[in-house]
């Protein structure tokens, strides 16, 4: 079985070189076997300016959404997107690190 860690990175505005960054910070982390990453990239806004800024990779996956719905409506919309079940009770995986807020 793999397990996925999803980064939700809203976007508005958004400087190539920090996001350049960040998939270069991704593509660095040495997960246990059995994980893996995806990163959501949502903008705030419908410019289409994300979606060009990121690399082709098939790990990623870009979002648009209405401008103004600030960082945490942009983070919803881009897990909503993905079909993210936004469970608040889930358990987290074996193996998982402990997620803050949970016991």
């Amino acid at each position: 079985m793999t397990y996925t860690i999803s980064v939700v990175t809203p976007a508005y505005r958004p400087v190539p070189q920090y996001l350049t960054e960040a998939y270069q910070s991704l593509c660095r982390q040495d997960l246990p076997a059995g994980w893996e990453w995806q990163w959501l990239v949502q903008e705030d806004g419908q410019t289409g300016e994300v979606a060009a800024m990121l690399p082709d990779d098939p790990r990623i996956s870009a979002g648009r959404g209405r401008p103004g719905g600030g960082s945490a409506a942009t983070r919803g919309a881009g897990l909503q997107d993905d079909g993210w079940p936004c469970d608040t009770q889930a358990a987290p995986a074996p193996g998982s690190p402990r997620l803050a807020g949970r016991s």
